[in-house]
């Protein structure tokens, strides 16, 4: 007799509060009147969160074990503040793949992701690739955007200087489901695993 595991794409991230995400569709919306709607796929700013561990499908019995492991990590760590600022792309400004919105890096952040990192490691989830870097994605440039069209986005971004959107209190980590879906991804939040609180 064979069982089939039903599988889940999931992740770990810090969720944003409304206002950051009301600021960054402003931004969004901006670089929209810029940039040819068929260059960029840009990301439903709801959904903008910060991500600390992508983790891929798994299994869906797996999750609470996640949820027992890094609920027991996060209780060790303060809450501590984030501030969101600064426009940025991969590879480069200049050459956009990915548009993003940068995030602080104070070692609170990188030592909760270190965390993560090596929770999910031992676990048996394949480490990064790339050292961990703090941004907010705002949008993919297309795979069929020709040069012409990815230096014109390049010479966009690199005119809209974005200052300080604002900052907030990350006080949680959360794992969340996502489903692939025509009108674009859909996450629903499975746990939310509260950090030490600071007096």
């Amino acid at each position: 007799m064979s069982f089939i595991m039903d599988r889940i794409r999931s992740f770990i991230a810090i969720t944003l509060p409304d206002d950051i995400h009301d600021r960054l569709s402003i931004v969004i919306n901006a670089l929209k009147k810029e940039i040819d709607g068929q260059v960029v796929r840009w990301v439903i700013p709801k959904n903008i969160h910060l991500t600390l561990k992508f983790l891929g499908e798994i299994p869906d019995n797996n999750i609470p074990i996640l949820q027992e492991q890094l609920g027991r990590e996060a209780v060790t760590h303060g809450c501590f503040s984030l501030s969101v600022q600064k426009i940025g792309a991969f590879p480069t400004l200049r050459k956009p793949r990915v548009i993003w919105v940068g995030v602080t890096e104070p070692i609170e952040l990188m030592s909760l992701q270190g965390c993560v990192e090596n929770i999910t490691r031992k676990l048996g989830y394949d480490s990064e690739d790339h050292p961990f870097s703090a941004h907010l994605t705002l949008g993919r440039v297309s795979h069929y955007a020709t040069v012409q069209q990815i230096f014109h986005c390049g010479e966009v971004l690199s005119s809209n200087a974005v200052g300080g959107l604002g900052s907030f209190i990350v006080q949680s980590i959360e794992i969340y489901r996502s489903d692939l879906t025509a009108g674009g991804s859909v996450y629903t939040r499975l746990y939310s695993l509260p950090l030490k609180q600071v007096s």
